[in-house]
């Protein structure tokens, strides 16, 4: 062997063992053999139904906080389910992260109430924040002669299907207006969507719709010939106490020119939450509560529904038990948390 080769051969034999090192580090690299860190997680939110507000309320989180979850290693994906029941299940159920849904019934799933009863209280179900507020709406033909709640007794009222969010609502502001549902008032049970044409054929005086503002539901029931009003609810400190999940809110008129009273109405209503559970990590949950409300600004441009909220607004309603990664954002930026059940 030359003297030339022999001095050659170590330096091959190091050349081999670094392209050996170097195909193996890039053979850890690939998508199949990468650590489970380096490739996006999806994050899912549940939602009600792809045309409601749930499901825009979904859409508006994830357009917010989206490129920070990205930072982080997540992207965002909705689920559309059967309904909060069913959000809040699979929630639970580790088969999504975030559910948005309305208070009355995180309040049922974490009370072990309604639904949950067999099951007992589903304490793994943690709240986040609140968004906009569904109100419950009592909608008046202006010549019944209804004006406040006592003025239903005797009138044709719609209180919605059996099992509608609008029924237990409508039951639960009668009794506490001291009306007996069965007795005191002519009860229509007929659907939500069909109680604005009803009104205006005169086959009822006034009708509950429980609704975000604004709503087409309720632009229909003012776009007849008959006129037509809210009627306030009001004196409620009872019902809150009995329900702790209803908040007091108010009516805007602005959205429905058609409305003979021109001033914001009093009444109830739920607040719209995004709820979470205890095995989705802490620092996914403040990432996107954080960037949430660093861009309160531009989530009011994204519906009209939310376009007066505010940091304050979107702490209030929530379940007693929050998230623990919500906590510590609240708790280092100094909010004094007015809630919870």
């Amino acid at each position: 062997m030359r003297t030339s080769d022999r001095l050659c051969l170590p330096f091959l034999i190091l050349l081999l063992g670094f392209f050996l090192v170097t195909s193996c580090d890039r053979e850890r690299e690939k998508p199949g053999g990468e650590a489970p860190s380096t490739a996006p997680r999806w994050v899912t939110i549940g939602t009600d139904e792809a045309t409601g507000l749930s499901h825009v309320t979904g859409l508006s989180i994830a357009k917010v906080a989206g490129k920070r979850l990205e930072a982080m290693g997540f992207r965002i994906r909705l689920e559309t389910t059967d309904g909060p029941v069913s959000s809040l299940n699979a929630v639970d159920a580790g088969d999504l992260d975030f559910a948005v849904v309305r208070s009355d019934v995180l309040y049922e799933a974490t009370r072990g109430l309604g639904p949950w009863a067999g099951q007992g209280p589903q304490t793994d179900l943690l709240a986040v924040f609140t968004v906009h507020a569904e109100s419950v709406n009592l909608l008046a033909a202006e010549d019944a002669g209804i004006e406040t709640l006592e003025d239903l007794k005797g009138k044709r009222v719609n209180i919605g299907e059996p099992g509608s969010k609008e029924r237990s609502s409508s039951i639960h502001v009668l009794e506490n207006a001291g009306l007996d549902f069965e007795t005191d008032i002519r009860t229509v049970e007929a659907l939500a969507a069909e109680a604005p044409g009803m009104l205006q054929d005169g086959r009822i005086d006034a009708f509950f719709v429980t609704a975000e503002h604004p709503n087409d539901r309720i632009k229909a029931a003012f776009a007849g010939n008959r006129k037509v009003r809210f009627v306030p609810i009001t004196n409620v400190r009872r019902i809150l106490l009995r329900f702790p999940y209803y908040i007091q809110t108010r009516i805007p008129v602005e959205f429905y020119p058609g409305a003979t009273l021109r001033e914001d109405v009093d009444t109830i209503g739920y607040k719209i939450s995004l709820v979470s559970s205890a095995r989705v990590p802490n620092d996914l949950v403040s990432g996107i509560l954080g960037e949430v409300f660093d861009n309160i600004e531009s989530l009011r441009e994204l519906h009209p529904a939310y376009r007066s909220l505010t940091k304050e607004d979107m702490t209030e309603g929530m379940y007693r038990m929050i998230h623990r990664g919500a906590l510590y954002y609240y708790m280092k930026n100094g909010y004094r948390l007015s809630c919870c059940f």
